[in-house]
């Protein structure tokens, strides 16, 4: 028997009692022992492939033209349902969302965290009316200035409207077709 000359580039490990584990791990994700290793050496090294986010451009929005057909599991087609009632989506949309989260480095907003940050938005939105009606009232009577810090209120104020706007501007990117650069 001719013994087979090892490659420069290959590593051979004993895995002792992790053998099995490490077979189950591989077969569960449908890929190779080998190509399992590569992908944890290029990791850990640095040397993977990284995805590099495309920006989002909100003011050309594009139409949803290009379809494709994929074919999943039945039990990956059923954990796709389950997690897209859980994050607020249809399971098309999760889908897409999933597509552009990854393609973006962005989060991609589901119904309940959209709910959420409407509520938020018009709470501080509230808060900010207050504030400003405060500020008025300030500003109406000079004598009691010295008593309250105003421009404490004021940049207080231009906080809330700052965060407002930028939560809008997420939620509507999150609902518009955009473009992807």
């Amino acid at each position: 028997m001719v013994e087979a000359r090892k490659r420069p580039t290959q590593i051979v490990v004993d895995l002792l009692h992790l053998r099995k584990p490490w077979d189950d791990w591989c077969r569960a994700r449908s890929t190779t022992p080998s190509d399992a290793f590569r992908q944890i050496v290029a990791k850990l090294t640095g040397q993977g492939e990284q995805l590099t986010p495309h920006a989002v451009v909100v003011d050309e929005p594009e139409k949803p033209t290009v379809k494709k057909k994929i074919s999943l599991t039945p039990s990956e087609w059923e954990a796709i349902e389950k997690q897209a009632l859980t994050d607020g989506f249809s399971p098309a949309r999760w889908i897409v969302a999933t597509i552009r989260a990854r393609l973006t480095t962005t989060p991609q907003l589901g119904q309940t965290d959209i709910e959420a940050l409407t509520q938020s938005n018009l709470l501080l939105l509230a808060m900010g009316r207050n504030l400003n009606q405060i500020a008025k009232a300030l500003n109406a009577a000079p004598e009691t200035r010295a008593a309250y810090k105003v421009h404490v209120i004021e940049e207080a104020r231009a906080l809330i409207a700052e965060h407002t706007t930028q939560v809008s501007k997420a939620m509507a990117a999150n609902s518009k077709r955009w473009r992807i650069e």
